[in-house]
């Protein structure tokens, strides 16, 4: 039961690219679903925990933070899913993600304490890097068109290292933290959503992406569970199997198109990646 708690956010994580990339709407719409999806999930969150007790102003705040950059770093998603595919979006982010909040975790937090697991880690990084890399050369793109369409990823990440590593600062029951961020990725996402699109609210497939919005959440909520169930290494390295699903998924449901020397390329990087990502879940 513990096994298939820690499941749900891989898969959740994992099918949602698929289902978005289905509905075939613009990023103002999967933006508003997101944040739809994410303000339902927490006053679902808030009335399970009853109140905001306990929670200082200064922790609501940072956990707000917190969400509100996950909401910039899911715009990037968003975005790159057009411009490079869901099969490229999905590994590269899952690798700049994980060598941020890594690195940042080392100087900031001491986490890989020791000069040898300090080695193996930033050894494993430097594998991420080169799964990253491997991902990225396939395709027909030369170097300017790649740098256009990869850089938009690259900065929007930023917001996934701030979502990251804020909790690790802060003292807070996990719901309270869950709705925290929910709120802010809400109010981010929504923000977005009608700068960009006035007829947002009318466009059927806003309403469709609250689905993946919802996903989302649950994802993120039963990761919290299954962190307290397995462990948060156990759990962490579990739930890097969505990047597995979303990639393979677009490949063979959605026919990105991989074949021959892409599809091996594709496979060797995405090994990599988790590769790297379960070595650094457990130092």
């Amino acid at each position: 039961m513990n096994l298939l708690l820690a499941l749900l956010p891989a898969i959740f994580w994992g099918i949602n690219p698929l289902i978005i990339k289905k509905i075939n709407g613009q990023t103002a719409n999967e933006m508003f679903g997101t944040g739809l999806g994410a303000l339902i999930m927490s006053i679902v969150a808030f009335l399970v925990v009853g109140s905001f007790n306990g929670m200082s102003t200064v922790t609501f705040l940072l956990s707000f933070i917190s969400g509100a950059a996950w909401a910039i770093g899911q715009l990037g998603q968003f975005m790159s899913f057009r411009t490079i595919g869901i099969s490229k979006t999905m590994p590269i982010s899952t690798g700049i993600q994980l060598t941020g909040t890594s690195i940042i975790g080392v100087i900031a937090f001491g986490e890989w304490q020791g000069v040898i697991n300090k080695v193996i880690g930033f050894l494993a990084i430097a594998v991420l890097i080169l799964g990253v890399f491997i991902i990225s050369k396939t395709g027909q793109q030369n170097d300017k068109q790649n740098i256009q369409d990869y850089l938009p990823l690259f900065i929007t990440s930023i917001g996934y290292w701030v979502y990251s590593c804020i909790p690790k600062a802060i003292d807070a029951n996990g719901l309270q933290l869950f709705s925290a961020q929910m709120l802010g990725t809400f109010v981010v996402a929504t923000i977005y959503a009608f700068y960009k699109s006035h007829r947002v609210l009318q466009e059927k497939q806003s309403w469709l992406n609250t689905i993946p919005g919802l996903l989302y959440g649950l994802a993120s909520l039963s990761y919290i569970f299954a962190a307290r169930k397995v462990g948060v290494s156990t759990a962490f390295v579990i739930g890097q199997i969505n990047v597995v699903i979303s990639t393979l998924g677009s490949i063979f449901i959605l026919k990105e198109s991989k074949q021959g020397k892409d599809l091996v390329k594709t496979t060797v990087g995405l090994g990599l990646i988790l590769l790297a990502s379960c070595v650094t879940a457990f130092l």
